[in-house]
Formats: C-alpha cells, sequence, structure tokens
C-alpha cells in the first residue's frame, strides 16, 4: 500500500469527500448537534463519541512498549480477541490500553497520531510506526474519517487505544485501496502529542524576547 490510509492530500480524501462526510464537532458540542454517517445517515454525536470520552478513566492494561510492537496482531479479529472491549450504541468497540496525561485536543488543534490499521480478517493495510513518522492532522476540519474524528477528540497525549470503527464512520460503501466497501476498521491508535490552534499566534513580546534574550 504506496500511501497513508488517512493522508488527506492523496487519492484516500477523495472517498471520504464524495462521500459527503463531515467533521464531527468538539465534546462541548456533542448534545447540540449531529453528525452524518459515510453513508448518509444521520446518527448523534453523543452515540458516537460519548462512549470514548466517558471511557478514559479505565484501568490500562500492562505497559506497552514505545515503537510499534504492541500493534502487532496475527490472524482475523474474532472470538477472545474482543474479550474486555466496550461497545457504543453506533457501533464502534474500544479497548483503552494505556493512559494518557492532559488535555483533550479541542476543535480545530493539530494533533498527532500514530496508528496500525487492520481488516477484521487481520490484513495490516497501514501503519504510520513503519514510517517511523506520525501522522498529523487538524481536529474538526474532516480531513480525516468521522471515527477517527470521534476517537481522537476523547483522547489525552500518550494515550493508547484499540478500536473498531463500524463502516458507517470509515468509508461507508466506497471501495479504498485494499479497503472493501462496507468494512469496519480496526486501529491501534497513540496520541503523541497535540500541536498548536488554528489561529492562535504568540505574542509579538514573546517572539522579541526570543530574537534578544538580553532584553528579558
Amino acid at each position: 500500500f504506496p500511501c497513508s490510509l488517512l493522508l488527506p492530500m492523496r487519492f484516500v480524501c477523495l472517498g471520504l469527500l464524495t462521500a459527503g462526510c463531515q467533521a464531527l464537532a468538539p465534546p462541548t458540542e456533542l448534545a447540540l448537534r449531529q453528525a452524518p454517517a459515510a453513508n448518509g445517515n444521520v446518527l448523534s454525536r453523543r452515540a458516537v463519541i460519548g462512549a470514548a470520552a466517558s471511557a478514559l478513566a479505565v484501568s490500562p492494561l500492562a505497559s506497552v512498549a514505545a515503537d510499534g510492537s504492541w500493534t502487532y496482531h496475527e490472524g482475523g479479529f474474532t472470538g477472545e480477541f474482543w474479550d474486555g472491549f466496550k461497545s457504543t450504541d453506533s457501533g464502534f468497540m474500544y479497548k483503552f490500553v494505556e493512559p494518557g496525561e492532559g488535555d483533550k485536543p479541542v476543535n480545530m488543534q493539530q494533533v498527532f497520531v500514530h496508528y496500525t490499521g487492520y481488516l477484521l480478517d487481520g490484513t495490516r493495510f497501514d501503519s504510520s510506526y513503519d514510517r517511523s513518522d506520525p501522522f498529523k492532522f487538524r481536529l474538526g476540519k474532516g480531513k480525516v474519517i468521522p471515527g477517527w474524528e470521534a476517537v481522537v477528540a476523547g483522547m489525552r497525549p500518550g494515550q493508547k487505544v484499540i478500536v473498531k470503527i463500524p463502516p458507517q464512520y470509515a468509508y461507508g460503501d466506497k471501495s479504498v485501496g485494499p479497503i472493501p466497501p462496507n468494512s469496519p476498521l480496526i486501529f491501534y491508535m497513540e496520541l503523541v502529542r497535540l500541536g498548536n490552534i488554528k489561529g492562535d499566534k504568540p505574542r509579538l513580546s514573546a517572539i522579541t524576547d526570543a530574537v534578544n534574550p538580553s532584553k528579558q
């Protein structure tokens, strides 16, 4: 697979845009608005993201490696693998592997995410760990699949989660690269760090101090 599954500047974004996907609102707006799924059906934003946001306090599993070895999986995702997972009314299944610290990202904030993606049969279709470079995007701009928007909005830096995203919050009935239509996707996701919020600019005094430290 020659390019990142989620890289918006390449062909994957076309599948999202033609499917009519839009970004999910940040958590503070969940009770007021709704988000379209990839197949055009409308489901409650609260149902999509509420479970992920409320489950952050669960006890983590044993500590895992900082490289990408924790994302290794062989064979199909069946049977006992799903033991211990929680589910939402909208079809997500998730299990937090490691807790994070600090604030959750806000709308229009840049986030850096490591991930490995699988199909249900165990096919591994992409991984940022292979490139040693986390994928970055701005939350709320609709440049990634809606399922990613929902999951990342409920995470804190350093947190790791395994999540199954239903087709309507992935690529719906579109075929994208090795991903067949109507495919649920399994992601191992790590929120590495947060970046700037769009529109934020450093104060002029801070820039001046950095250029002329003698004036501090």
